[in-house]
């Protein structure tokens, strides 16, 4: 093990005996005993000395950390109260690497977490699922499931506009600057569509969503394979995997609403312009606009 020892306050230390040695002061020969004899100490330079006791003396004095238990997974080590943090460090890492390797075992933790965790991702799927599996919302079409996200949407940005206003007046106003959060009724160009929620969109997020609720009903969370292209297939083998033909079907189906078939994902059968007209429409309504 690398010296952990200041040799040079061991060097003062010696050098101290050797002066008392000199000077003829009585010596308690019993304490030092194992580093040599008086006339012995007297004759060698530190350098020397140190090299041929002195290093292990003091090294052998030093607390160590020892190992107690050790499993697959863990290591129990017995670490002496008397270390600074600087030598359990050193020592601990010393002990780990002569028991494993430098090479670290990778196990998965029990709860631990699969793949890349974007909150603000994973959240907006959710909020949507929370509408989409609502017995309330059986038989609706995607724009109306679409404006109902919006009305959560707009309920938060309320918020945290309220609470912005909050910090900007009691002078933090850089901290309010990270509330951030989706402008529901972003229209007009491009860039500002892509910020706010429409029907296209949510279609993809119920495709992602549900293939999330697959990957956390196998253990997984989030998992991978909700994100990136051919979404619809990768659900649709995800679901003949397990034998079901989607998930909440069953339950929206209860109503009498659309056919099964119809259900198993979600369909857009009208055009663009028809599906943004509708998009439109529902917003005006929402907002109090009279209907054109």
């Amino acid at each position: 093990m690398k010296s952990e020892v200041q040799t040079g306050s061991a060097k003062i230390w010696y050098g101290l005996l050797k002066l008392a040695i000199r000077q003829g002061v009585p010596i308690n020969v019993s304490f030092y005993k194992s580093w040599g004899t008086n006339q012995e100490l007297a004759a060698l330079s530190f350098n020397k000395w140190w090299k041929e006791r002195g290093r292990a003396l003091f090294e052998n004095a030093i607390p160590v950390v020892s190992i107690v238990d050790t499993t697959e997974e863990a290591v129990t080590v017995r670490i002496p109260t008397s270390l600074n943090a600087g030598q359990v460090k050193k020592q601990v890492s010393a002990v780990m690497t002569r028991h494993r390797g430098t090479k670290r075992i990778k196990i998965k933790a029990p709860l631990g977490f699969v793949g890349d965790v974007n909150y603000k991702r994973l959240k907006q799927y959710e909020r949507y699922l929370e509408i989409e599996f609502d017995a309330k919302n059986n038989g609706k079409t995607i724009e109306e499931k679409t404006e109902a996200l919006r009305n959560v949407y707009r309920k938060i940005k309320t918020k945290l506009e309220k609470q912005k206003r909050t910090m900007q007046a009691a002078g933090k106003a850089q901290i309010s600057k990270k509330l951030v959060f989706r402008d529901p009724d972003s229209f007009g160009s491009e860039s500002q569509i892509r910020k706010g929620i429409d029907a296209k969109k949510v279609s993809r997020w119920r495709l992602s969503g549900t293939i999330l609720v697959l990957n956390v009903a196998e253990g997984e969370f989030p998992g991978k394979g909700y994100y990136g292209a051919k979404l619809a297939k990768k659900l649709r083998e995800r679901l003949d995997e397990v034998g079901i033909q989607d998930i909440g079907a069953a339950v929206r189906n209860k109503g009498g609403g659309r056919k099964r078939e119809d259900l198993t994902r979600v369909r857009i059968t009208r055009s663009k312009a028809e599906r943004e007209k509708q998009s439109l429409k529902l917003y005006d309504r929402a907002a109090g606009h009279d209907d054109e």
